[in-house]
């Protein structure tokens, strides 16, 4: 995708469902900083927690994406970026494309994130949480040795 380098300082938050990516975000966020999160944006496209088609994916792609394109030109004193990116390649990609100031690692063990999505998600979003959480303890690796940040207690 046609994305470059922010403009201001960034962190990439990195991590599965269940990690505690938006708790740490909220917690160091400050007045005035720019978010770029697909829960926020698929709530901000009025798109409900089961309505996951491959239309409603599309339509969160290309707003996140004209999000990540405005860190060029964007006002704001610093910017939080939630992906996944479970593995070194994938935060390797995500580095090379933003150059953030910063890549964080938030999460807590397979059980504790497991825990964490059956007390506060339900029906369809809780399966697809379950899935993404496992799949990403599957893949997860950290060679690049990014700062892991551990919400499990």
């Amino acid at each position: 995708i046609d994305i470059y380098p922010s403009k201001i300082p960034l962190t990439i938050v990195c991590g599965p469902a269940g990690g505690g990516k938006s708790t740490y975000i909220k917690q160091n966020m400050m007045d005035g900083d720019y978010l770029i999160d697909m829960d926020d944006i698929r709530a901000k496209l009025n798109i409900m927690d089961d309505d996951w088609t491959t239309e409603t994916l599309k339509r969160s792609l290309l707003y996140r994406n004209d999000m990540l394109r405005a860190l060029t030109k964007v006002q704001a004193r610093h910017a939080w970026c939630i992906v996944s990116a479970p593995t070194d390649n994938e935060r390797r990609w995500w580095n090379a494309k933003l150059k953030p100031t910063n890549i964080v690692i938030v999460s807590a063990t397979l059980d504790i994130c497991l825990s964490r999505i059956a007390s506060t998600r339900q029906g369809h979003r809780a399966k697809r949480s379950i899935e993404a959480t496992t799949k990403w303890w599957n893949e997860y690796t950290n060679t690049s040795k990014h700062e892991l940040i551990d919400t499990s207690a």
